[in-house]
């Protein structure tokens, strides 16, 4: 679901009131007893009291004048150019509902020895789901 702008967003109001109170969403796997994390977009209990006012409030629009310039999306690759693409030998569609049994897919590198991952990134190709 989009939360770019207040059209997008207000009608999962009370959706997104109960997944920031049981803190569900943003999604955040890191355990934090393992230290902190430059990437945490865990919510602070300010932002979640906020969010849970607006709802409970009603979830009116605010003033729009006040709104923040609508972000930038990059274009082309997010992590820079890649060394090594690999893409997957099978399409596999996600369905919109449901649960899927956990999934390995098998990606030959051609790799003649071991190399450690920097940086990898997801992309959806036309027609089908492909990864980098």
């Amino acid at each position: 679901m989009s939360l770019l702008t207040y059209k997008d967003a207000r009608p999962w109001a009370r959706s997104i009131r109960e997944k920031v109170l049981n803190r569900s969403m943003p999604p955040w796997h890191a355990d934090p007893s393992f230290g902190k994390f430059a990437n945490d977009r865990r919510l602070s209990q300010r932002e979640i009291d906020t969010i849970v006012a607006w709802v409970d409030g009603g979830a009116s629009e605010g003033d729009p004048k006040q709104l923040p310039a609508v972000p930038r999306f990059t274009e082309g690759w997010k992590i820079g150019k890649p060394d090594v693409v690999l893409t997957m030998p099978v399409r596999f569609n996600v369905p919109a509902e449901g649960t899927i049994a956990y999934k390995y897919f098998s990606v030959p590198t051609h790799f003649s020895e071991d190399r450690w991952v920097q940086a990898a990134e997801v992309r959806r190709e036309i027609p089908g789901w492909y990864i980098t």
